[in-house]
């Protein structure tokens, strides 16, 4: 969705991130329990305050079933209550865009935003702006409002400013990974997007996309940071803050 703001100061009350791959042995994320609660640590102390946990739904890739996925919510939760006071976790998928994507939603296969009706969706970078248009409709025409994961990672994307703009306008949000505006290489294709994005006033949130606690970490803060810096805090404050809290709560959006 495209915003009109001001640039104020607001005070940031901790961070929200609605896409994380901390839950252990499900995917590519979080191999055991132990780094799992490691993440999990790594961003209360960081600063946030509400993480959805967002394993990849990629079928052909990552054989889990749901009652697998909700017991390691809950060890998560548990932790969580236990030892990090004030963290609010919530669950949900990243899901790999396929044909019957929509049905499995409604089926309980895969799952929304906090069971919702926001979907983390994902597109694979051979596809085409096409395709992912197509995907992003069905989803809309069955009642799901859709969150284009690391849009800025879509090579079929760049370079496509006003379709962004089109599909934002059509109730579509799209989601900035941190790590893509945080690496040093400025003139890497995925940091100019971001930022052009950003500057657009077409990217609806930043999340972490954490996998690990080095490389792909759950830290959130220097980049919020970052984003406040150049594009405004009340644009940081809608990103990292009131608009995943949003999506997490099941509310519209404001714009």
């Amino acid at each position: 969705m495209i915003y009109l703001y001001e640039v104020k100061k607001m005070e940031t009350k901790g961070y929200v991130d609605i896409h994380s791959h901390i839950l252990w042995g499900l995917d590519d994320g979080a191999k055991t329990r132990e780094e799992m609660i490691a993440m999990l640590t790594a961003a209360f102390e960081d600063g946030a305050r509400a993480l959805c946990l967002t394993p990849h739904y990629e079928p052909e890739s990552f054989d889990y079933d749901t009652e697998t996925l909700r017991a390691r919510f809950a060890e998560a939760q548990s932790y969580a209550a236990e030892h990090l006071e004030g963290l609010s976790l919530f669950l949900g998928n990243e899901i790999s865009y396929r044909h019957d994507s929509v049905e499995g939603l409604r089926r309980g296969k895969c799952l929304g935003l906090s069971s919702g009706r926001y979907v983390l969706v994902d597109f694979f970078d051979l596809s085409e702006y096409a395709q992912m248009k197509k995907g992003l409709e069905s989803f809309l025409c069955a009642g799901y409002l859709p969150v284009v994961a690391h849009v800025e990672r879509y090579s079929f994307m760049r370079g496509r400013l006003r379709e962004v703009a089109e599909l934002s306008r059509e109730g579509v949000l799209f989601q900035i990974n941190s790590q893509s505006l945080m690496q040093p290489d400025r003139i890497s294709a995925s940091r100019k997007m971001a930022e052009k994005l950003l500057s657009r006033g077409l990217a609806d949130l930043v999340a972490s996309d954490a996998h690990d606690t080095l490389v792909r970490n759950p830290r959130l803060s220097e980049c919020r940071a970052y984003v406040a810096g150049r594009f405004g805090e009340e644009y940081a404050e809608m990103l990292f803050n009131t608009n995943p809290q949003t999506v997490l709560d099941n509310k519209n959006i404001q714009i």
